[in-house]
């Protein structure tokens, strides 16, 4: 046959999977790609074994490698969609803690902005430690640590 030889050396010149980035985040397309990946696989599995289903794992390796991320994202993805029947998207912000900054009020934060200008206007740098010394010698503020006011 003539059309399988093309079809054969169309497949030995096919690229392979791009990796995933890693920490990159894995989005609804490709979580979806995953999942029909995953499915397909489970059929050709189940046919080649006469109705014995492959284990999840061998899968989730099988598909890993097909997609071009590692396992325990595949095993991720396939237990979602296990358990839930679908996939979502993921979350892509990122929650950040409330700050001190944030508790303070609006009088505390003009004050140590003033702070923090009256040492360039002296021509000094303001540095942490120095103004940590500046704000806990002063009786109108709370008495900071020098993580809290870092962060």
């Amino acid at each position: 046959m003539p059309g399988t030889d093309s079809v054969l050396r169309d497949l030995s010149n096919m690229s392979p999977a791009a990796r995933n980035p890693r920490g990159k985040i894995v989005g609804s397309q490709q979580r979806v790609l995953i999942v029909n990946t995953y499915k397909s696989m489970m059929c050709k599995k189940k046919e080649k074994n006469e109705g014995k289903m492959p284990t999840r794992t061998y899968l989730a390796h099988q598909v890993a490698e097909e997609v071009g991320i590692s396992v325990r994202t595949a095993l991720k993805v396939i237990d979602e969609y296990l358990e839930k029947g679908s996939v979502s998207s993921p979350n892509r912000k990122k929650r950040r803690p409330n700050t001190v900054w944030n508790n303070l009020d609006e009088f505390c934060r003009t004050a140590i902005r003033l702070k923090v200008h009256s040492y360039f206007r002296r021509n000094e740098l303001p540095t942490l430690n120095a103004l940590l010394r500046d704000l806990n010698a002063d009786e109108d503020f709370p008495t900071f640590s020098r993580t809290t006011l870092y962060r």
